[in-house]
């Protein structure tokens, strides 16, 4: 917790450095904080800043589309892996065959079975082998 804490106290003073550079360069250009652009401030640097600011600029944008696509896969992952657990919990009889999971992971009385004093279906028996063929 105390890292965390750590990491937000230097995220907040580098954000606070930020809306301070881009308030300067917005007062110099005439223009408010939020409408500066990478162009405006490379438009004050002499060219090997400007040069540098541009190649973090573009590898920032690298990265940033790497943590989006790696986003997406997990998210499709995670859809996968959600859908295959709901098809065992159908299988093993612990949840109904439609409707899925309700708002609290679970549906009905609040449990993966019936409700208390009703005695569970008998599970349906599944042969992983199918010995007649």
């Amino acid at each position: 917790m105390t890292d965390i804490q750590g990491e937000m106290a230097s995220r907040g003073r580098l954000e606070s450095e930020r809306g301070a550079l881009l308030s300067r360069t917005g007062g110099m250009l005439g223009v408010p904080a939020e409408a500066v652009t990478l162009s405006d401030l490379t438009s004050l640097m002499n060219d090997a800043e400007a040069d540098e600011a541009l190649a973090r600029s573009a590898e920032l944008r690298g990265l940033l589309a790497e943590v989006e696509r790696d986003h997406a896969i997990n998210r499709a992952l995670m859809r996968q892996e959600m859908s295959f657990l709901e098809h065992l919990t159908r299988m093993l009889g612990l949840a109904p065959e439609a409707g899925g999971y309700g708002p609290s992971g679970s549906y009905g009385t609040g449990g993966y079975g019936p409700g208390p004093g009703v005695r569970p279906a008998a599970r349906p028996t599944f042969h992983v082998v199918d010995y007649e063929a």
